[in-house]
C-alpha cells in the first residue's frame, strides 16, 4: 500500500512538471515531431521482429495455455492428472528457445504443480515447489494475480504442515492483493482460506462468517461453492447441529455429481457417514460409507479409503460389534506407521484404542492411545498457534490501515492546498486577461504564481519525507510486533509449563502423602509407648501441614491455568460455617482459645453456591486467626450483605493485629507480614491470596479491618441466593425457650461479650453482660432483691479480678442464683467430676454456637435426654464395627498401581474383617470381576494399561450382579468437575487421597449395611 502511495506521488510530480513544460507553441510542435518519429521507429522495429519470429512461438503459447487450462480443470476432479498437465506445461516452456514472459509462465506451471501435490497428499513436496515459484516471480510479481495465487497456495501448504503463523499471514496478504486487483473469485477463495484458520482456532462462529462472506463476494463457481458447503457442514457437525449440516452436505454432493468427480463424492459421503455415527444413525452411516468405498475403487482412492474404513469401524464399535470393528480398523491402518501419523488420523486412533481395548489387545490399544494423545496435543498446539497468528495478522492489518489513513489524510490536505493554489492562479489569470494593459498587475500575478509553484514543490518534498518516515515507522513496528509475539509465546509457554509442573507435582506428592498419613493413623491404634505416640503425632501433624501446602499449590495452579470451575448446588449455610469451625476446634483448644460461630437467624437456611469453596475460605480465615492469636477468642459472624442475595462472613480475633504499612500486601501471593528469617509464625503466604482469588471467581469481595495489638477482622461478601424448593435439606432452625429469661454472662473479652449478646436473643434469652466477678455478684444480688430469676450464669474461666471457681463458690454460698445453672465457658475440655468440684453444673462445648448453648441451658427435666443425644452425636461416626457379624464375610477388590496404596487399603480393610483382593490396573480389575463376585470395589483413577474410568465402564457392561457392585473412585487429583465424570462413568462415589481412614471405614460399613438390608428386604 505504501508503494501505491509513492507511485501516486511520483505521478503527481510528473504531471506538474509536464504542465510547466508547456510554454510555447514551438515547444509543442517539437514534442509532437519527436513523438511521431518515435512511433514510426517503433512500428518499423515491430514489423522487423514480427517478420523474424517463427510461427512455432504462437503454437507453443497455444499449447502452453491449453495445458494450463487442462491442469486447472482437473485440479478438483483428479489432482494427479492436474499435476501431469502442469509438469508438461513447465517442461514445454523450459525447453523452448524463445518464450515471452518466460519466468511468469514457469511460475504459473509450478504453482499448479505445487497445488496438485498438496491436494494429492504430498504437502512437503508442494511447499518446496511453491517456494521456488515465489522466488522466481520476485518481489514485484507478488502484487499480480499470479502472486496472489502463489500466496494463497503457500498458505494452504503451511496449514497442512501446521505452520499456522505463515498460513494466516499468507492468506491475509493474498486477500489484500485480490481486493486491490478487484479479483472477486480469488478474493472469495482467500476468505474461505482465512475461515479455515478460524476453524483450526476453534472459533467456529467467525469461521462460518468468513465462509458466508466468501459466498457473498463470488457465487458463480461450482468448485468454490462445493468447498464452502463442505467446510460449513464440517463445522456444524462438530457443533452437533446435524440437521443443518445434512442440508449443506447435500448441496456439496450435488456439485460433486455435476462435475463428475468420484473422489469428491466419496470424501463428502465419508463426512456424511461420520456425522451420522455422531448422530446415532449407525445403519445409515454404514450404508453411506459403503457407497463412498465403491466410488474409490482404483489406485487413486486408496489413501482416502482408510478414512472410510475408520468411519465404518466407529459405527461397528458403537453397535458393540467389536470383531467387525477390529477387522475394519486394521484395514484402515494397513501399511501406516502408527507412531508417525498426521492430524487427520486423530479420530481414527481413538476408535482403534477403544476397539482394541474391547478385544483385549492391550498392547495395540496403548500404542494407538499414545498416538491419539500425541495428535491431540498437536491439535491443541495448532489451535493455540492459530489464535496467535490471527491476533498478529489482525494487529498488522490494523497498523497498515492506520498508516494508510494517515497518508490519505495528508494527501487530502495537500489536495486542498493545491486546489486553493489553482483557484488563486485562475483568479490571477482572469485579472491579467481583463487588465492586460496594467503591467504592474501582470508582474504581481507572475510573482504570485511562482511563489505558489515553489510552495507546491515544497509540499511535494514534504510528502516524500513523510512517506519515507512512515516506511521506517512501519518497519520498526513490524520488528516490534515480531518481538512482541515472540515474547508473548515465551511468556505463555512459561506459564503453561509452570501450571503443568505445579499440578503434576501436587498429584505426585499427594500419592505418597496417602501412605504417610494413612499408616501414621493406623499406628496410633496399636500398642505404643508414650514417647512413640508423641513422635507419631508429630509426624501426623507435619504431614497434615504439608498436605495443606500441597492443596494450596494445587488451587493456585488451577486458578492460574483457568481450570478452576465453581459448582453451584443447594447447601446449608449454617452447617457449612459451623463445620469449618469444628475443623479448627482442636488447634484452638491447644492454644486455649475460645471459638464461636454466630449465624444471623434472619438469613436463608439453604442457599445456592459452591459450598466447598465457601468452607475453604472460612477454614483459611479461621485458621489464620488461630495461628496469629495467642490468647482470647475467635468468632465467625455470618450476616446479610449490602446487596440483594449477598452474604457477609467475618472472622474476628483478639490477636496481634496487622501494621498499617502491611495491610495492602496481605492478599498477594507469598506475602509475609514478618518477612525476616527469624519470624515467629510460619506459613506459605498463599492462604489469603487464594481466598482473594476465590472471592473474585464468585463475584465477591474480601477485606480486613485491623488494630495493631488488639486484633483483626477479616471479611468476605459473596452472592449466595436463597433456595426454596429443597425441603429435604432444610435446617430445623435454632431452638427457643418458651419464656423469656435473663442470662448473666461474666467475661471481660470483647469478642465473647459480642458473641453471647448476639446468640442468646435468638433463643428468647436476655443477655446481661458484666466485665468481672465483682460486677457479677452485684448484678445477681440486685436481681434477687428485685425478684428476677436468672436462667443461667455463664462464667468465663479467665477473669481479671478472681478465678471462676471462687466466683461460683461465692454465688452458691450466698444463694445468689437459686435454681439457675452455673455454666463454665472454657476452651479446654473438662471432666464432669472436675467441673462439679469447681461448683459448676455444665460447660459450653466448643465451638460455641446456638445449638451448644441451648443444649447446656435447657431445663433440667430435659437434660437427660439431651445428654444422651449429645453422647450419641459425639461418638465417632466411623466406629470400627466388625463385619464378621454379617452372615458372611465381605470381599472387597482394591485396584491401584501404587504398592503403598494397596498395602494401606489392605491393612485398613483387614481391620474391619474384610477379605481383600488386589488388582494393579483396570484390565486386571475387569478380568477379576468377570471371574469373581465382590461386595465393593475401590478403583484408582490414574493407572497404566487401562485407567479407572474405562475399567468402570467395562464392568458396568458385564451382565450379572457385578453390574450393581458399588465402585468408589480413589484419586490423588480431585479436580472440579471430576465427581460428575466419575458418576457418569458408573462410579457410585469418590474419595480424595490422602485417604481419611475413619471416613473409609464408615463408608465400608454404610455400604455393607445397605446391601445387607437390601438383601433382607428382597
Amino acid at each position: 500500500m505504501i508503494d501505491a502511495v509513492e507511485s501516486e506521488k511520483q505521478g503527481f510530480v510528473f504531471e506538474r512538471k509536464q504542465k510547466r513544460s508547456r510554454g510555447t507553441k514551438m515547444h509543442k510542435l517539437f514534442s509532437m515531431a519527436v513523438f511521431c518519429v518515435s512511433i514510426c521507429t517503433g512500428a518499423a522495429a515491430f514489423a522487423q521482429e514480427t517478420a523474424q519470429t517463427p510461427v512455432v512461438d504462437v503454437t507453443l503459447h497455444g499449447a502452453f495455455d491449453k495445458l494450463i487450462a487442462d491442469s486447472k480443470s482437473q485440479m478438483m476432479r483428479d489432482p494427479n492428472e492436474a499435476m501431469r498437465h502442469a509438469e508438461s506445461a513447465e517442461n514445454l516452456v523450459r525447453g523452448a528457445a524463445r518464450f515471452s514472459n518466460r519466468d511468469e509462465a514457469i511460475a504459473t506451471a509450478m504453482w499448479l504443480r505445487g497445488e496438485s501435490l498438496v491436494r494429492s497428499g504430498r504437502p512437503e513436496d508442494g511447499s518446496a515447489v511453491i517456494a521456488d515459484a515465489l522466488t522466481l516471480l520476485g518481489e514485484e510479481g507478488l502484487n499480480t494475480k499470479l502472486g496472489g495465487d502463489l500466496l494463497l497456495a503457500q498458505g494452504r501448504v503451511a496449514g497442512r504442515l501446521s505452520d499456522t503463523k505463515t498460513a494466516a499471514a499468507s492468506f491475509f496478504n493474498a486477500h489484500d492483493v485480490f481486493v486491490a486487483l478487484n479479483e472477486s473469485r480469488s478474493e472469495a477463495m482467500s476468505l474461505q482460506a482465512i475461515g479455515s484458520i478460524y476453524r483450526d482456532a476453534e472459533s467456529y462462529d467467525q469461521a462460518l462468517e468468513y465462509y458466508e462472506r466468501a459466498a457473498e463476494v463470488y457465487s458463480d463457481d461450482r468448485s468454490l461453492d462445493l468447498s464452502s458447503f463442505n467446510n460449513q457442514a464440517n463445522i456444524l457437525k462438530e457443533l452437533g447441529r446435524f440437521q443443518k449440516s445434512r442440508g449443506l452436505y447435500s448441496e456439496a454432493l450435488k456439485i460433486a455429481v455435476a462435475i463428475d468427480s468420484n473422489v469428491l463424492r466419496a470424501r463428502i459421503l465419508t463426512n456424511v457417514a461420520d456425522m451420522e455415527v455422531l448422530a446415532g444413525n449407525y445403519q445409515y452411516a454404514e450404508d453411506t460409507a459403503a457407497k463412498a468405498l465403491a466410488l474409490l475403487e482404483g489406485e487413486d482412492g486408496t489413501e482416502w479409503g482408510r478414512f472410510v474404513f475408520g468411519v465404518q469401524a466407529h459405527a461397528k464399535l458403537k453397535q458393540n460389534d467389536f470383531e467387525a470393528a477390529e477387522m475394519l480398523i486394521r484395514n484402515a491402518f494397513e501399511g501406516v506407521e502408527v507412531a508417525h501419523t498426521s492430524l487427520s488420523y486423530e479420530e481414527m486412533h481413538d476408535v482403534a484404542y477403544q476397539v482394541y481395548l474391547e478385544r483385549g489387545n492391550y498392547e495395540e490399544a496403548v500404542e494407538h492411545h499414545q498416538s491419539f494423545k500425541r495428535l491431540s496435543d498437536d491439535a491443541k498446539k495448532v489451535s493455540s498457534s492459530a489464535n496467535l497468528a490471527l491476533l498478529g495478522a489482525r494487529f498488522q492489518t490494523a497498523e497498515h490501515r492506520l498508516n494508510i489513513e494517515r497518508l490519505e489524510n495528508d494527501k487530502l490536505h495537500q489536495d486542498m492546498l493545491l486546489e486553493e493554489a489553482y483557484r488563486q492562479h485562475a483568479i490571477q489569470i482572469a485579472v491579467i486577461a481583463f487588465g492586460g494593459v496594467i503591467v504592474l498587475f501582470f508582474f504581481i500575478a507572475a510573482v504570485s504564481t511562482r511563489r505558489n509553484r515553489n510552495h507546491i514543490t515544497g509540499i511535494n518534498d514534504q510528502l516524500s519525507e513523510t512517506v519515507e518516515r512512515l516506511n521506517d515507522e512501519i518497519k520498526q513496528r513490524e520488528i516490534f510486533q515480531r518481538d512482541l509475539v515472540v515474547a508473548k509465546d515465551e511468556a505463555e509457554q512459561a506459564s503453561r509449563m509452570k501450571s503443568t509442573f505445579l499440578a503434576t507435582m501436587s498429584h505426585e506428592l499427594r500419592t505418597p502423602m496417602n501412605g504417610i498419613l494413612g499408616f501414621s493413623k493406623l499406628l496410633q491404634t496399636s500398642n505404643l509407648t508414650g514417647e512413640q505416640r508423641e513422635q507419631l503425632q508429630v509426624i501426623e501433624q507435619s504431614g497434615e501441614s504439608l498436605l495443606v501446602l500441597i492443596n494450596d499449590i494445587l488451587d493456585l495452579s488451577q486458578l492460574e491455568s483457568g481450570k478452576l470451575r465453581l459448582t453451584k448446588s443447594p447447601f446449608d449455610l449454617r452447617n457449612t460455617i459451623e463445620g469449618a469451625a469444628k475443623l479448627l476446634q482442636a488447634k484452638a483448644q491447644e492454644k486455649d482459645l475460645t471459638l464461636a460461630v454466630y449465624v444471623d437467624p434472619g438469613l436463608p437456611t439453604i442457599v445456592n453456591g459452591d459450598s466447598g469453596r465457601v468452607r475453604q475460605i472460612a477454614v483459611n480465615l479461621l485458621g489464620n486467626a488461630v495461628k496469629f492469636t495467642e490468647k482470647g477468642s475467635i468468632a465467625a459472624f455470618v450476616s446479610a450483605g449490602e446487596c440483594e442475595d449477598e452474604i457477609r462472613i467475618s472472622v474476628t480475633d483478639s490477636g496481634i493485629g496487622i501494621p498499617d504499612d502491611k495491610v495492602d500486601g496481605l492478599f498477594e501471593r507469598f506475602f509475609q507480614v514478618d518477612g525476616s528469617s527469624c519470624r515467629k509464625f510460619d506459613g506459605s503466604g498463599l492462604g489469603l491470596a487464594i481466598c482473594k482469588e476465590l472471592a473474585d471467581e464468585m463475584n465477591g469481595e474480601i477485606g480486613v479491618n485491623t488494630v495493631p495489638g488488639e486484633g483483626s477482622e477479616f471479611w468476605i461478601t459473596v452472592p449466595l441466593p436463597e433456595v426454596h424448593d429443597v425441603a429435604a435439606l432444610r435446617h430445623s432452625g435454632t431452638e427457643r425457650f418458651g419464656e423469656a429469661k435473663p442470662v448473666v454472662v461474666v467475661s471481660d473479652e470483647r469478642i465473647q461479650q459480642k458473641i453471647f449478646a448476639a446468640l442468646l436473643p435468638t433463643m428468647n434469652l436476655e443477655p446481661i453482660i458484666v466485665d468481672d466477678g465483682k460486677s457479677a455478684i452485684e448484678a445477681l444480688g440486685m436481681m434477687k432483691k428485685n425478684g428476677t430469676l436468672a436462667e443461667a450464669v455463664i462464667v468465663s474461666d479467665k477473669l481479671r479480678d478472681m478465678c471462676a471457681e471462687d466466683l461460683s463458690k461465692h454465688i452458691r454460698r450466698n444463694a445468689l442464683c437459686d435454681d439457675a445453672k452455673l455454666v463454665l465457658n472454657t476452651a479446654r475440655p473438662v471432666f464432669p467430676d472436675v467441673l462439679a468440684s469447681m461448683g459448676f453444673d455444665q460447660h459450653i462445648d466448643q465451638p460455641i454456637t446456638a445449638d451448644t448453648i441451648f443444649a447446656n441451658l435447657r431445663p433440667a427435666t430435659e437434660q437427660a435426654s439431651v445428654s444422651k443425644e449429645i453422647t450419641r452425636s459425639s461418638e465417632p461416626v466411623c466406629e470400627v464395627v466388625s463385619l464378621a457379624r454379617r452372615s458372611s464375610v465381605a470381599t472387597v477388590l482394591v485396584v491401584d498401581d501404587n504398592s503403598t496404596n494397596r498395602l494401606l487399603m489392605s491393612k485398613v480393610l483387614a481391620s474391619v474383617n474384610v477379605n481383600v483382593e488386589i488388582a494393579t490396573n483396570g484390565a486386571e480389575a475387569v478380568k477379576a470381576v468377570r471371574d469373581n463376585q465382590f461386595d465393593m470395589i475401590f478403583m484408582d483413577v490414574h493407572m497404566p494399561v487401562m485407567d479407572g474410568i474405562e475399567a468402570t465402564k467395562r464392568i458396568r457392561r458385564i451382565a450379572g450382579p457385578c453390574a450393581s457392585t458399588p465402585i468408589i473412585a480413589l484419586t490423588a487429583l480431585a479436580m472440579p468437575g471430576d465427581q460428575a465424570k466419575f458418576l457418569e462413568a458408573g462410579m457410585d462415589d469418590y474419595m480424595a487421597k490422602p485417604i481419611d481412614i475413619a471416613a473409609l471405614r464408615s463408608k465400608v460399613q454404610a455400604i455393607m449395611n445397605q446391601r445387607r438390608n437390601s438383601a433382607v428386604g428382597a
